[in-house]
């Protein structure tokens, strides 16, 4: 017999556990507040419309972390953390997929 339990904690997602009884416990976890903009132009700078949107979550979730993502950033996590993707993600033919993949 297996007995379900829900946990429900703050807004966030749901992590399935299993006991060593065999109970299976849902519970919900708390989401991190981390805002990610992720800039990708190669040739070009964040664009200036772009900018203010990034300071404007700076500005209305003062107590949430900023991450910014550019080229350089993007490609010292893939080699640090996921070496063996690297040539996969270097391969892509179009951006949007390397985009895509960082998300």
């Amino acid at each position: 017999m297996q007995i379900k339990i829900l946990l429900i904690g703050q807004i966030g997602f749901v992590l399935n556990l299993i006991s060593p009884m065999g109970i299976n416990c849902i519970t919900m976890k708390k989401v991190p507040k981390i805002i990610h903009q992720i800039w990708s132009g190669i040739d070009e700078p964040l664009p200036e419309k772009f900018k203010i949107l990034g300071e404007t979550w700076k500005h209305d979730y003062p107590n949430w972390q900023y991450e910014f993502w550019d080229n350089q950033r993007i490609n010292e996590f893939i080699k640090k953390y996921y070496p063996q993707y690297w040539y996969v993600y270097c391969k892509y033919p179009f951006n949007v997929q390397r985009w895509d993949a960082i998300r």
